[in-house]
């Protein structure tokens, strides 16, 4: 791994205000010895990375709030998405989807209809993003499987009067003719989708996108928990495997019962007695747990920031190459000014497998 443990992740060097997750920043660093004397850095800094379902153990990728449950679903059992990211200088691009977004109305399991029907969605145009929270380029085509809705919907990055967001255009007779699009800058389009009022189309448009940028804030938390684990390499090593490292991280001001810490465990499968950095054969790779303990992340220069409770899981761990995030009861609350923001909770469950060689 390589460039990505500052202030950038993979699509954003500021992890934006997400509609469905709240902000995501990354973890802190243990700072206890760097890499253990591997060499990290690729010969490549812009690497190709598939991300694509979990393996067969476990569930989808879900996040259930107060009122809703969000799952990631697929119209292929292949490759979810495909693109680049660089981490020298934090570009990345996705061109090619097949994950498909459902959101429930209810928050246990799922009986009744989605809320936008059952939705297949395709980049049209190859999302970009330049260090930065949102694309500079970047379109896509959304149509309905089950007839929620007929025709299509094409939404992508524009600028208009000097301002960045997406324009939304609708096609009801998928004959190529699109009505006139409505235009929303960043800070509205987000939050769209929640808006009863607003037509359909665009309603879509905003739910898809915003889905799409919550999955894309677990995938840079994955990221950075990587990097996390790799700085604490030697430590873990030192302790051994199953043994707990604990690392303090903020707590939250004026909160009772904060302890504001995670540990970190290695689980040495394969018992060669070090943390596997590339392929180590035979489908035995190892596993690190990350439990957080009320750990508060605080950006000083932002007045929202993020509690997080719960357990982050790296399987088949290869952080050259590839490896499993399973999320296991994950609590992501936002905060306002220090204060817990009422309703704000996500609980995040399942995972999703990322193949990044180089990494």
């Amino acid at each position: 791994m390589n460039g990505t443990g500052g202030a950038g992740g993979m699509f954003g060097a500021k992890m934006a205000i997400l509609a469905l997750l709240g902000i995501l920043v990354f973890l802190p660093a243990c700072g206890s010895g760097g890499g253990g004397g591997v060499d990290v850095t690729p010969p490549n800094t812009n690497l190709n990375f598939v991300f694509g379902p979990p393996r067969a153990t476990v569930g989808p990728l879900t996040v259930t709030g107060s009122q809703s449950r969000f799952i990631l679903s697929a119209t292929t059992d292949g490759p979810w998405m495909t693109g680049t990211f660089d981490t020298a200088t934090l570009d990345a691009t996705i061109a090619d989807n097949t994950a498909v977004p459902i959101l429930w109305p209810d928050t246990t399991t799922p009986t009744g209809a989605p809320l936008f029907g059952n939705l297949s969605v395709a980049v049209s145009r190859t999302f970009r993003w330049h260090d930065a929270d949102d694309p500079v380029e970047g379109e896509l085509l959304i149509t309905s499987r089950d007839s929620t809705f007929p025709g299509r919907i094409r939404v992508g990055v524009s600028v208009q009067a000097g301002a960045r967001g997406m324009l939304s255009e609708y096609d009801d007779n998928s004959d190529g003719t699109y009505e006139p699009g409505v235009f929303h800058p960043w800070a509205d389009f987000y939050a769209l989708w929640g808006d009863g009022a607003a037509p359909l189309y665009q309603r879509i448009s905003s739910f898809v996108y915003s889905m799409r940028q919550g999955v894309f804030s677990l995938i840079d938390l994955s990221m950075q928990t990587v990097n996390v684990v790799e700085d604490g390499r030697t430590a873990l090593e030192a302790a051994g495997s199953g043994k707990a490292i604990r690392v303090g991280c903020d707590a939250l001001p004026g909160a009772p019962d904060q302890p504001g810490y995670y540990d970190i465990v290695w689980t040495d499968v394969n018992g060669n007695g070090v943390i596997d950095a590339d392929l180590s054969g035979g489908n035995r790779n190892d596993t690190v747990t990350v439990t957080l303990q009320q750990c508060w992340i605080d950006d000083p220069s932002d007045p929202e920031d993020l509690l997080l409770d719960g357990v982050l899981r790296l399987e088949y761990y290869e952080p050259h190459v590839q490896w499993g995030a399973v999320f296991d009861e994950l609590v992501m609350t936002r905060t306002l000014n220090n204060v817990v923001v009422p309703g704000s909770a996500k609980t995040v469950n399942g995972g999703f497998s990322l193949l990044i060689p180089g990494y």
